[in-house]
């Protein structure tokens, strides 16, 4: 039996993406779906963690599908979630914003802090100024932008150690006038 509502109970109107029919053939709103779908989860965690589990152990190659996947969709959030994952291995708990690197790209004016060559010819990595190895902070700021040439060669000598070393530095931070 088809109802014709045009909205559901709590007044979200049915369109074509915000509708779900029933086995019974009633429609529901997909808000509406959502929330009560939520609500239960939320209420019954041990039975959707048995579930999950269960899934998981019955075909464990989905999951690792699904994580390969995301991992290739989303290589901003991947590098994140890595170098949070350095900082607290270290003790560090400290939070890096999110568009740090465009901030950085324009502050850096899209060069390298180290050799100021061009970062949209080369690509950067992140680079802690103080490395995490030697008691620097996980934030914002002690992030840089470095060509990968110049971050894998720094390894964990500071910015100063490695401007030095390169021959440009002395004894600022870098990324500063020195004057």
């Amino acid at each position: 039996m088809l109802n014709n509502r045009t909205a559901c109970k709590y007044g979200h109107i049915f369109t074509a993406d915000n509708t779900y029919v029933r086995p019974d053939g009633f429609t529901d709103c997909r808000t509406c779906l959502r929330n009560r779908q939520k609500r239960w989860a939320d209420s019954n965690r041990n039975k959707v963690r048995e579930r999950d589990y269960n899934n998981y152990r019955n075909d464990p190659s989905k999951k690792l599908e699904y994580s390969k996947r995301w991992q290739k969709e989303n290589p901003d959030k991947v590098r994140a979630r890595e170098q949070r994952r350095r900082a607290r291995k270290v003790g560090q708990y400290g939070a890096v914003s999110t568009n740090i690197e465009s901030v950085l790209l324009t502050q850096q004016n899209n060069r390298c802090i180290y050799c100021q060559c061009s970062l949209s010819k080369t690509g950067f990595h992140r680079d802690h100024i103080i490395p995490l190895s030697r008691g620097g902070i996980h934030a914002d700021e002690n992030i840089c932008l470095a060509c990968p040439s110049c971050n894998m060669r720094k390894h964990t000598k500071t910015g100063v150690e490695f401007m030095r070393l390169l021959g440009g530095c002395d004894g600022g931070e870098p990324g500063q006038d020195n004057d």
